[in-house]
């Protein structure tokens, strides 16, 4: 996927999920398993990064 797929702004939490396809209720249980925060395990399985309560993919600038 190329940056001109991705949204032109940051997404939230829930967002990011639906619009890779990602069950939020899954993730969520998912990390808790794991001990981690939904926000960490979000991260690490998607690769698009946290800033300011929004994700970016990897490639975008930060506002």
């Amino acid at each position: 996927m190329t940056q001109s797929n991705h949204p032109s702004h940051g997404l939230r939490q829930r967002e990011l999920c639906e619009y890779l396809g990602m069950n939020y209720r899954e993730v969520a249980q998912t990390a808790r398993k794991l001990g981690l925060s939904t926000h960490a395990y979000v991260q690490q399985q998607t690769g698009w990064l946290l800033y300011k309560e929004l994700y970016y993919p990897p490639e975008a600038e930060k506002p």
